[in-house]
């Protein structure tokens, strides 16, 4: 097994430690560091955590896992995060999954297009930190 499958696999979260009613965390972005940080702040929160480090491994996992709720880059390979939306949105079963956007681009254009097509809210990487975004994402579970 290569260096970035050992990775890919510590970033999921470990049943043995995670609660039965824990909510599952698609996490979909490229940046290694930005996954390493989001993992541990969310599986520190109670979440489990799948990652995707491109658009078409997250809709595999979407496909194949059940997924409460996903924060999606939009600049990611293979299939952009827009198009990654786009496919959730216009699929039967993940259509009400929400989507959270965690992305460095703020052009009107995209925020506008997100809002189209669901998402509540378009956050500015550099403008939250870690426990704004987790405080994002816990305000979809209320307890």
């Amino acid at each position: 097994m290569g260096q970035n499958q050992q990775e890919k696999i510590s970033q999921t979260a470990d049943p043995a430690v995670s609660s039965v009613s824990a909510k599952t965390i698609l996490l979909v972005e490229d940046d290694l560091p930005m996954v390493k940080m989001y993992s541990t702040k969310f599986k520190t929160e109670g979440f489990n955590v799948e990652t995707a480090y491109d658009g078409e491994e997250g809709l595999v996992k979407l496909a194949e896992k059940k997924i409460d709720l996903v924060v999606l880059d939009l600049m990611i390979p293979k299939i952009g995060g827009m198009d990654v939306l786009e496919k959730v949105r216009t699929n039967e079963r993940l259509n009400k999954i929400p989507v959270i956007i965690l992305s460095n681009l703020s052009q009107d254009q995209d925020i506008k297009k997100a809002k189209e097509l669901g998402v509540q809210h378009f956050l500015i990487k550099s403008n939250y930190t870690p426990s704004q975004v987790v405080a994002f994402v816990k305000s979809y579970f209320p307890s």
